[in-house]
């Protein structure tokens, strides 16, 4: 096969980088979770609290901290902004291409490795996620970076003081989703050693402790912090009320993650069939197998659905499919384009879109609820539908949500925002001071 020259990895580094910084901070928070990581990161570095991060003047006990760290680090570098609080998440996104590039590059060769560079490059799901301050890109990037340096060094293609460096990232994911993580690493690893009738090194087995030196000092300080409510509140009802399908709002059918995966990498999803060829052939392209079938099977055993959970399989399957490609150049370069096209329609066309229509105008109800609050009344979100944690930061005031199953009486001075089909439900004593499409902002004064 021919080994390809420079002018590959400097097209992917380009690429990458366009990908992942263009618009990126030309869009409001699109979402209900961009708003709640951005808001809860916001809160954290006014508060100078980076232990518990806090919501609407709450605990918010929905992740661990680490892209919270992460993105109000950014913003006291960067300013508060849209573009500060995704480019932890970009960053990731960046170095999780270069990742796939060097480890296609040590378990098959330099050219399939950059070929895989590129599958995850132009994979929509990845980028898109990957560009939002979301935890999907820093989880992917570090779930990956500890299989990868687990399967090299076991396999001995780098040294094994690498095992280090496995379970240091290990404990980069469990402080960025939590147990979960682990539990998605050691099914993986589990699995394969299974499968291949091996047992793990002795050095990886000692290298874990450094895993358990990263997160649990945060862990055990958070739950004394809180009087044991994060403890009841991140690990019964987040992890295993969620695995239980008790989230209702997220549940979706079994065969939900099939559509996901086969859009999410178009045009490469195509070849993830003709890439499971020749496993017993190379070990660690048997691990890469089993690594996104366990998280594929894990994910869609779970009632409780979301696009992103999947991301951390899509690595190991670019790499199976760069791995795979025994094509020429130019019939690699036609899936390639496509692919690139596909993302940058996204970006330059569909979302800023949707933005306009659906997360633009929070940011005019933002400006009406600064000019009329003068610092010291509280902001109420009345039963908005979608909820709108953006304001919180957009505003600067913890925005108190009010959902649909509580009763609301007023009985101090503050601002109420809703929407008008509700406004029959609210006290007469509230005086409108502002409206932006279907959104009212309201002010009780004494």
């Amino acid at each position: 096969m021919k080994r390809p020259g420079n002018k590959g990895l400097i097209t992917l580094i380009l690429l990458t980088i366009a990908v992942c910084l263009t618009r990126l901070g030309k869009m409001p928070l699109m979402g209900t979770d961009e708003g709640m990581y951005g808001s809860a990161s916001f809160n954290m570095l006014v508060s100078g609290d980076y232990t518990i991060p806090r919501l609407g003047g709450l605990p918010f006990y929905d992740k661990p901290p680490l892209c919270y760290w992460l993105q109000a680090q950014s913003m006291k570098v960067f300013g508060v902004n849209e573009f500060a609080l995704r480019l932890p998440s970009a960053v990731c996104f960046c170095l999780l291409v270069w990742l796939v590039t060097w480890a296609g590059a040590k378990i098959f060769d330099r050219r399939r490795g950059i070929f895989a560079g590129f599958i995850t490059a132009t994979s929509a799901l990845v980028a898109a996620l990957g560009r939002m301050c979301l935890t999907d890109g820093p989880l992917t990037l570090a779930i990956s970076a500890c299989l990868l340096w687990f399967i090299l060094a076991h396999t001995g293609k780098i040294g094994k003081a690498c095992y280090i460096l496995s379970s240091a990232a290990l404990g980069c994911a469990v402080m960025i989703k939590g147990p979960a993580a682990a539990v998605l690493v050691f099914l993986t690893i589990g699995v394969y050693l299974a499968v291949k009738r091996e047992k793990p090194d002795r050095a990886y087995l000692l290298s874990l402790l450094l895993a358990v030196a990263a997160a649990l000092p945060w862990f055990l300080l958070a739950n004394a912090r809180t009087g044991g409510d994060f403890g009841r509140e991140f690990f019964l009802h987040q992890n295993v009320a969620r695995a239980l399908g008790k989230d209702f709002a997220h549940n979706y059918p079994i065969w939900s993650y099939i559509p996901v995966l086969l859009v999410g990498m178009l045009p490469w999803s195509l070849y993830i069939p003709a890439s499971f060829r020749d496993l017993r052939a190379l070990p660690a392209k048997l691990f890469l197998v089993l690594w996104a079938a366990v998280i594929f099977a894990v994910f869609t055993a779970i009632p409780s659905k979301l696009p992103g959970y999947i991301v951390p399989m899509i690595p190991a399957c670019a790499l199976l499919i760069g791995g795979s490609w025994r094509r020429t150049d130019k019939a690699f370069a036609l899936p390639c384009l496509f692919a690139a096209a596909l993302i940058f329609g996204i970006i330059f066309f569909v979302l800023p879109r949707m933005s306009e229509k659906q997360w633009e105008p929070m940011k005019e109800v933002a400006a009406v609820v600064k000019s009329v609050n003068p610092g010291d009344l509280s902001v109420y979100g009345y039963k908005l539908s979608p909820p709108r944690p953006e304001l919180e930061f957009y505003t600067g005031y913890p925005l108190i949500e009010v959902r649909k199953d509580e009763d609301f009486s007023i009985k101090e001075d503050c601002i109420v925002i809703y929407q008008t089909t509700r406004k029959d439900e609210l006290s007469s004593s509230l005086a409108d001071v502002g409206e932006v499409g279907d959104i009212v902002i309201a002010v009780r004064r004494k």
